[in-house]
C-alpha cells in the first residue's frame, strides 16, 4: 500500500507541538509515572480494579502530555529532549493499548496472571487481540482466532 503523499504531516506538527509547549509539566515525570503504574497495575499479576484505575492515570497522563507539557531544549538540531518527548507519547498509546487489552482479557495466559480470573480459557481466549484507536478516541479491539498448526496449547505448569 503506498504511503500518502504527507505521510509525515502527524509527526512534523506533533514535534513542532512538542518543541514550543509551554506548559509546566516535565516528561520525565510522566515518564516515571507511567513506568510505575504499569509496572504496580498491569504487570504480571493484575485484576480488575488496578487495571481500570492505571487506565485512567494514563488518560491524565496522556491529557497532560498533550496540555501541559514543556522541555528545555528547544532547537532543531541533535535535540535529545525533544526526541525523548516525542517517544514518551508513543509510550503512552502503547500503554493504554496494553492496559485497555489486559482488561478485556478475562484469563491468564502464559507469563501473565490475572489474580481474578487463574485459569486458562481456550473457549474464549484463544484468539490474537488487535487494537485500533477509533475516530472518537478511544481503543477499539478486535480479534482473529489463532491457527494452530503443530503443537497443540497446553497449561503451563511449574
Amino acid at each position: 500500500m503506498p504511503l500518502p503523499t504527507d505521510a509525515g504531516r502527524k509527526v512534523e506538527a506533533e514535534m513542532s507541538r512538542i518543541r514550543t509547549s509551554k506548559g509546566k509539566t516535565r516528561p520525565d515525570l510522566l515518564r516515571k509515572e507511567m513506568q510505575r503504574v504499569m509496572m504496580d497495575d498491569v504487570g504480571i499479576f493484575r485484576e480488575d480494579k488496578n487495571i481500570r484505575k492505571a487506565v485512567d492515570i494514563i488518560h491524565e497522563l496522556q491529557h497532560k502530555f498533550a496540555t501541559d507539557l514543556t522541555i528545555d531544549d528547544h532547537g532543531m538540531r541533535f535535540n535529545t529532549d525533544l526526541l525523548e518527548t516525542f517517544e514518551l507519547g508513543c509510550l503512552l498509546d502503547i500503554a493504554e493499548v496494553s492496559a485497555v487489552s489486559a482488561l478485556h482479557r478475562t484469563e491468564s495466559r502464559g507469563a501473565h496472571s490475572r489474580e481474578d480470573f487463574p485459569k486458562r480459557d481456550d473457549v474464549n481466549w484463544l484468539k490474537h487481540t488487535f487494537a485500533r484507536r477509533s475516530a472518537a478516541g478511544q481503543i477499539d479491539l478486535s480479534y482473529k482466532p489463532v491457527v494452530i498448526k503443530q503443537f497443540q496449547p497446553k497449561e503451563r505448569v511449574y
